[in-house]
């Protein structure tokens, strides 16, 4: 029962679409309340305190008539569904099991004139659990030769390096659903010692086709070990990709590149090179 009232309420159905979650409930009385009481929807994740409004609708149980032509007020009239929407992700910090978003939390309705001790019926416990989500595969790691900026260091040449990847999903509707649940970073690996030289986050969302620019300079001739790691916004990782690179500078002058800012000259090119053949070390396995 609906605590102060005369009505329940009961859940008739949970369906998912992607990372919602659709509730059913239903308000039923046999017996009108009077006077009429507001309530609100909230939920509560496990564990949590806080309740979040699921919605701006009050609800009264059963019958209400002064509310000055405000939209958001609804009548239960002793007999009323109500659907409600629930973000599985809960803003994307939610847990993750096997490629599933997952949340556990309680539906809360809630009287709206008391300030505390105010829930007035709760659901049992929502194991709510999101579609299978597709990790992408990381295609076309390659080291571009369009990085503008370079210097000497100890009578070294030395450049900042950019790195473009692809990101492959199934299909462009794959990519809409399941790129928000990820996170790209680059890390830029000493061959000899697998040291981490610099890390960049290459983005808040990752998008088919990315482009990342270091913000240290590394030597001519010198290899080194591009790593991308693809998590989720928790840290979770779900794949590794490295390749070893050499970067050698381009001295003909007549190499251009088209680019997103127009036509740039070439002043360097890249070796890229298959890490299982180019070094034998545990590391890279």
């Amino acid at each position: 029962m609906i605590k102060g009232t005369n009505a329940d309420c009961k859940i008739l159905n949970i369906s998912v679409s992607e990372t919602t979650a659709t509730i059913t409930l239903l308000i039923f009385a046999t017996v009108s309340t009077n006077p009429a009481k507001s309530f609100a929807f909230y939920v509560q994740d496990e564990g949590s305190q806080e309740k979040k409004q699921l919605n701006n609708y009050t609800y009264w149980v059963d019958r209400y008539i002064n509310y000055n032509f405000n939209a958001n007020n609804v009548d239960t009239n002793k007999n009323k569904e109500i659907i409600l929407n629930i973000d599985i992700t809960n803003g994307n910090t939610a847990n993750i099991s096997d490629r599933h978003w997952t949340r556990n939390c309680y539906i809360l309705l809630c009287d709206t004139n008391k300030t505390f001790n105010n829930v007035a019926w709760s659901s049992g416990k929502l194991s709510l659990i999101s579609d299978e989500f597709e990790v992408p595969k990381v295609k076309n790691i390659i080291m571009n030769p369009t990085v503008t900026e370079y210097n000497y260091v100890k009578e070294k040449e030395t450049a900042k390096l950019g790195i473009s990847f692809d990101l492959e999903f199934t299909s462009e509707k794959d990519f809409n659903y399941n790129n928000k649940n990820f996170l790209a970073t680059l890390n830029v690996r000493s061959l000899s010692t697998d040291s981490v030289l610099e890390t960049k986050q290459v983005a808040k969302t990752t998008s088919l086709h990315n482009i990342v620019e270091t913000d240290s300079f590394y030597e001519f001739d010198e290899k080194i070990v591009i790593e991308l790691l693809i998590t989720d916004n928790k840290g979770n990782l779900f794949s590794t990709d490295r390749k070893i690179f050499t970067p050698r500078k381009k001295y003909s002058k007549s190499a251009y590149v088209k680019t997103d800012t127009g036509i740039k000259k070439v002043i360097a090119f890249y070796i890229n090179a298959d890490t299982d053949k180019e070094h034998e070390g545990e590391w890279l396995k």
